[in-house]
């Protein structure tokens, strides 16, 4: 029988989502100011233009999360209803404000 490494369901977590952006180079990550804990830093060290830090504010990191579905698909030229950007339209200021921060401006 193989042996078996048992390691925490976290670092389990932290590695997968580094071999999954491995293989998917549209794969994101949102965080929200957990990424020791969860192991998200290990996806963050691989690819940190990926990964993104909502702070300690989950309900703005879902708002985010949903936002960038939304515009993956009307990227991809799906249809939408509103509802499915009702979350992008109350969380855009934020959203502008991390954009304008990470460019710089």
């Amino acid at each position: 029988m193989a042996d078996v490494k048992k390691i925490a369901t976290r670092e389990s977590y932290g590695n997968a989502l580094k071999e999954l952006g491995e293989l998917h180079d549209d794969l994101i990550v949102f965080d929200a100011d957990l990424a020791g804990a969860t192991k998200t830093g290990t996806f963050k060290k691989a690819f940190p233009e990926r990964h993104f830090n909502c702070g300690i504010a989950e309900g703005n990191m879902m708002a985010a999360a949903a936002g960038a579905a939304a515009l993956a698909a009307w990227l991809r030229g799906e249809e939408m209803d509103a509802g499915a950007l009702e979350p992008v339209y109350l969380r855009l200021p934020q959203a502008e404000r991390e954009l304008l921060k990470r460019q710089g401006k």
